[in-house]
């Protein structure tokens, strides 16, 4: 494993190869120049004074804390995979059509959004919906029946799927609609502050034709898609040995993985995106959301229209794959390549006193700080250590947040562990961004407080701490 700064400059060796070849010399002097005082804050003299922690997503972090944190390529990402990303960044923003359009078509019968942005603004977190029919919202509704599909996965509801449906073509029915609302309660720490939690409540309306009975529900919130690559490039053998599934060593956390079906290989592998890890890859997860999302079929992984065989839409079908393979790549490269937003004010007294109550009072027996790529799809990507804040594994996080709806391993009270990099730019990216699986927190406070299961003794420590500790956790989060 290669130091930072020893990244660092192997790449930088490598690009002023490439650069000797190809540029003429003036131009080469140029190119000397500009790197020379470019990227000041990220210099070698910077690396040897600061923690690796500064650097989460190793030598790809990027520096950038404003509305456009999350929206960054790799830091050193070579003149060839940029303009692959940005190639792929701009599908990822275009609104589709119709099948028959002269470019970007497909799009539906049925669907939930017309364009992967919109359930990701600025490649961030959704927001909730403030009506029944919000367009802005990336909230989606999860839905099945109880037993497992053909691979053991959810098992679709006949005549819906496995997603409501809630857009819809010209002149055909949507599957219906969802209610959502919340039930505010007080939860009181020991000093006797209060915070207000806000539980929410769902139902579908409108169905264009009667449900089965016992259909299970799951509300998803859009998440952030920043750092993908770099999760998808963690060893597989070090994530599997964070599992605790039995709690040998009796810390009262007992992570697990979540073993899934890889549309593209056909054999079963470790899950690692979505909220309940039943993506094995970056690829799986963007076709995926093309297709349930966007009724966008895809060559090599979901070739069947979300509404097929469904008699409110007989129509909208094209003879083909909607999207071949190189939409899906260009789409998938975009995602591996956004880079990791750098933690801000890291070294304040308040933020390494919050940093401290998290170790001790246990977070990191969830949210890892450290993991380590391996070979990476994308070069730049491997090799590194980073700073998630995750172990990528399934906790039981209790009845308070259960969704009553298995995902292949995953049971109905656990949940993939969040990375935490970049949090706190949630807001400043999106004002409108909640957290939590079914966006019912609307700070990252009510979010600890919504935690049970494993870390209920956790909250319960933290609910007693004094005002001020309370304030100091919050800040290293926000600084993150």
């Amino acid at each position: 494993m290669r130091s930072l700064l020893g990244q660092r400059l192997y790449l930088l060796c490598d690009y002023l190869r490439i650069a000797m070849q190809k540029l003429p010399i003036y131009l080469l002097c140029s190119f000397l120049f500009l790197v020379s005082c470019s990227r000041k804050e990220e210099g070698p003299e910077e690396i040897n004074t600061r923690s690796e922690e500064w650097y989460p997503g190793g030598i790809t972090t990027v520096f950038a804390s404003g509305v456009d944190a999350y929206s960054q390529p790799l830091n050193y990402i070579s003149t060839t995979h940029l303009a692959r990303h940005n190639a792929g960044r701009s599908i990822f923003f275009q609104e589709f059509s119709e099948y028959g359009a002269a470019e970007f078509g497909g799009l539906g019968p049925l669907f939930s959004q017309a364009s992967c942005g919109g359930c990701h603004p600025g490649n961030g977190r959704s927001q909730p919906p403030m009506s029944e029919i919000d367009h802005a919202s990336g909230l989606l509704m999860r839905i099945s029946i109880a037993g497992s599909g053909p691979h053991g996965g959810p098992l679709a509801v006949p005549g819906f799927g496995t997603q409501l449906q809630t857009r819809a073509l010209d002149g055909i029915a949507a599957e219906g609609l969802y209610l959502f609302s919340y039930n505010d309660f007080s939860v009181n720490y020991e000093d006797g502050a209060s915070v207000i939690l806000h539980d929410p409540s769902h139902s579908i309306i409108d169905a264009y034709t009667t449900l089965p009975p016992n259909v299970l529900y799951s509300m998803r919130n859009a998440s952030q898609v920043y750092g993908s690559g770099l999760l998808e490039a963690v060893n597989e053998s070090e994530i599997l040995s964070y599992a605790d599934e039995s709690d040998d060593n009796s810390d009262d956390i007992s992570g697990k993985p979540n073993f899934v079906w890889n549309e593209k290989t056909g054999l079963v592998e470790l899950g690692r995106f979505g909220w309940k890890s039943s993506h094995p890859t970056v690829d799986q997860q963007a076709a995926g959301a093309f297709n349930e999302d966007m009724g966008i079929t895809s060559s090599g992984f979901f070739p069947v229209e979300n509404g097929y065989g469904q008699n409110n839409c007989t129509t909208g079908f094209g003879p083909g794959p909607d999207a071949e393979a190189d939409v899906i790549e260009a789409v998938s490269f975009y995602i591996r390549t956004l880079a990791v937003p750098a933690p801000r004010d890291l070294d304040a007294p308040i933020v390494q006193q919050g940093r401290q109550i998290f170790y001790d009072l246990n977070c990191v027996g969830c949210h890892r700080p450290a993991l380590h790529t391996g070979s990476a799809v994308v070069s730049e990507l491997s090799g590194q250590t980073i700073y998630p804040y995750t172990d990528m594994l399934l906790h039981d996080m209790g009845e308070v947040l259960a969704d009553g709806r298995p995902d292949f391993g995953a049971s109905t009270n656990e949940w993939r562990t969040p990375p935490l990099w970049g949090i706190g730019l949630a807001k400043v990216v999106n004002p409108n961004a909640r957290f939590l699986h079914d966006g019912r927190a609307e700070t990252i406070e009510e979010a600890i407080l919504w935690h049970g299961g494993e870390a209920h003794w956790i909250i319960e420590y933290y609910k007693a701490l004094p005002f001020n500790e309370r304030e100091a956790l919050l800040a290293f989060l926000n600084a993150l």
